[in-house]
This record gives C-alpha cells, sequence and structure tokens, in this order.
C-alpha cells in the first residue's frame, strides 16, 4: 500500500531548511543516534532526529512532490489565462463581425 504525502512534514523540512542556512548549527551529526543526527531545536530532534536528517537531505519524492504543487497551480492559471484571453479576443472579433453587418 502506498504512503500519503505529508505535507504539513515537509513544510516542516523546508522551514528546517531555511533556518539552518541561517543558523548552520542548529543540526548538527550524531553518530551515536540512528538518524545520525541531532539538533538543539527540539522538533527536529524528536523521533531521534528523524526530521532533523530529513532537512540535513532534503531531496526526496515527497518533498520533490510538495514543491511540484505551487508550480502545477502557476502553469495551470498560465494555461488558463491564455485560454481566456484567446477567448476574449475571440468574442471581440465575432462581436466586431455582428456590429459590421448590423451597420450595412
Amino acid at each position: 500500500m502506498v504512503k500519503p504525502v505529508g505535507v504539513s512534514t515537509q513544510f516542516s523540512r523546508v522551514s528546517g531548511i531555511v533556518h539552518s542556512a541561517i543558523v548552520p548549527n542548529v543540526i548538527k551529526p550524531d553518530a551515536n543516534r540512528e538518524s545520525g543526527y541531532r539538533s538543539t531545536n527540539a522538533y527536529y530532534d524528536k523521533d531521534g532526529g528523524k526530521l532533523a536528517k530529513a532537512i540535513k537531505n532534503p531531496m526526496d519524492y515527497d518533498l520533490i512532490f510538495v514543491l511540484a504543487i505551487p508550480l502545477g497551480a502557476y502553469i495551470g492559471y498560465i494555461l488558463f489565462d491564455k485560454r481566456r484571453k484567446i477567448k476574449v479576443v475571440e468574442m471581440k472579433k465575432s462581436t466586431a463581425e455582428k456590429k459590421e453587418i448590423m451597420d450595412h
């Protein structure tokens, strides 16, 4: 069975990536832990540092999927906007043609 994507966890990972870029020592390697990482931030450190590990090694299917959500929405917006503009132009042409026929 396929496990659902934990979107809220992915947002936590992205914020952790930004946080660790600002405060580089918030996550440190720890060979004594199964995850291999320890954090001074309790949220990153919970569950034996699993989130800390995910922050240090962020690229996986779940994160790419979550990043693709707004990208896909933007592409959809652009495509829909172009179609809408084409329809508006076609409607203007049609209206102008009808008006021209009526004027004659």
